[in-house]
């Protein structure tokens, strides 16, 4: 910020969230042209500080980049958040216990 402030006393937490999660993606990237393997992404709780409108546009956007996803969320998601992909593979955990939705 031009003020000489820090950023986070500007940003709401969602948009903090969403700096965050393009400054990792920006990341993945980066990792996709310097190497063969293309990393996996484990993101948490996508869907906390942020409004369904910011949430299904960085879905869309992580969607577009192709990259196996590992996403948890106490929400479910929408499946049609994920346009011309494979059906998402949906598990619940609840109390140790795992099952395929």
């Amino acid at each position: 910020m031009d003020d000489g402030e820090p950023v986070k006393s500007h940003f709401s937490r969602g948009q903090k969230k969403i700096a965050a999660i393009l400054m990792l993606l920006g990341q993945a990237m980066m990792q996709v042209e310097k190497t063969v393997e293309p990393p996996i992404l484990l993101i948490d709780e996508i869907g906390s500080e942020l409004d369904s409108d910011s949430c299904r546009s960085l879905l869309a956007y992580i969607t577009e980049l192709q990259l196996q996803s590992f996403i948890t969320t106490l929400e479910p998601l929408e499946m049609g958040v994920f346009p011309g992909r494979d059906t998402p593979v949906m598990f619940h955990v609840e109390h140790g216990s795992v099952t395929v939705c």
